[in-house]
């Protein structure tokens, strides 16, 4: 796979262009796996085997659950503060 050279920024965030270099990577054996869940598994076992980049099964938080989740944070700290 090649990515699509370009001159805009807008462009080089595409996902196509984004998942190039990943895709690549990739060893052979899960690259031409039969069928989509083989591809699945195979490429489970393969990131469960590298250096951690980006946690994938961490749950995504934006708008108010993030917020909820960052004041949860800062209570636990000022309640470890008080008991000192």
């Amino acid at each position: 796979m090649t990515a699509r050279w370009s001159t805009k920024a807008v462009r080089n965030n595409f996902v196509t262009n984004r998942i190039v270099p990943i895709w690549n990577s990739l060893p052979e054996d899960i690259v031409s796996a039969p069928n989509r869940n083989t591809f699945k598994n195979r490429l489970d076992t393969f990131w469960d085997s590298q250096p951690m980049k980006y946690k994938y099964r961490e749950p995504y938080l934006t708008g108010t659950g993030l917020k909820i989740y960052l004041a949860e944070i800062y209570l636990e700290r000022l309640i470890e503060r008080l008991k000192l």
